[in-house]
């Protein structure tokens, strides 16, 4: 998985939802205070808790919701671009939707929270 396409580097503190077995990172993730949190996701509930946990951290904060590609033939998911979009557009602090490819199986969505 390419985490470099995420700029990680300038965070010190990142928090890790839902790691799909397989997938090593190169950090170590946080189980406290965070000021990203990356949060694989493949139900509506995930995305929903991913959204919560960052808006109660607060403003600055970088969210990453990393959704199974259709075209995978690993993971299945009731999510994909536009369900996230649309929860993320609900909430007007979200900024700067950048979307990146991390390997064959999962694209990501970045936020920050103003």
């Amino acid at each position: 998985m390419d985490f470099h396409k995420l700029k990680l580097d300038q965070f010190d503190n990142i928090k890790v939802l839902n790691l799909p077995s397989g997938v090593d990172l190169p950090f170590t993730s946080t189980k406290n205070k965070f000021q990203c949190l990356i949060s694989f996701v493949q139900t509506e509930a995930e995305v929903d808790e991913a959204i919560s946990q960052v808006v109660k951290v607060g403003g600055g904060t970088s969210l990453i919701i990393a959704y199974p590609k259709g075209a995978s033939k690993k993971f299945q998911s009731e999510v994909n671009r536009d369900t996230i979009i649309a929860k993320i557009k609900a909430i007007s602090n979200f900024k700067a939707p950048k979307l990146v490819s991390l390997n064959q199986d999962w694209s990501g969505f970045s936020f920050r929270y103003e």
